[in-house]
């Protein structure tokens, strides 16, 4: 059997993941705090974010701020920060691929994106000495 949430597999049938910690699809017992029996297994491990933040994703998350903090105007320092930041993005998608239950794609895009533009302008603005739009 596999799990839902992480996708390991898991010998036998257990209650829960030993992995994440999920209910199992199978599963009859209800959670103590809950009386209601829901058909849907509720995961249980979460965060206070409510899941807007990809804490199981740390490529993707580093992508995203590397990304955001290389449009600071400084391209000595921001010009290799947005080539990181693009790179550290495609590892946060494949990162997203084989795991399931790892978030953050938006966050590997906006790495990539904003990451590799940044890249690009500083880079020629450090080559030229001037912007492209100039």
């Amino acid at each position: 059997m596999e799990c839902w949430v992480c996708g390991k597999s898991i010998e036998g049938s257990p209650d829960a993941c030993p992995h994440c910690g999920a209910l199992t699809q199978e599963s009859t017992v209800a959670p103590a705090a809950n009386p209601i029996v829901t058909k849907r297994p509720v995961a249980a491990k979460t965060d206070a974010t409510g899941g807007v933040i990809p804490y199981r994703n740390p490529p993707a998350l580093i992508g995203y701020y590397l990304g955001v903090f290389s449009l600071i105007p400084y391209p000595i320092v921001t010009c290799p920060m947005g080539i990181v930041a693009f790179l550290l993005g495609c590892a946060g998608l494949m990162y997203r691929a084989r795991n399931k239950a790892a978030r953050g794609s938006l966050h590997a895009l906006v790495g990539i994106i904003v990451g590799g533009t940044c890249a690009v302008v500083w880079g020629y603005w450090l080559k030229t000495g001037q912007l492209p739009w100039q």
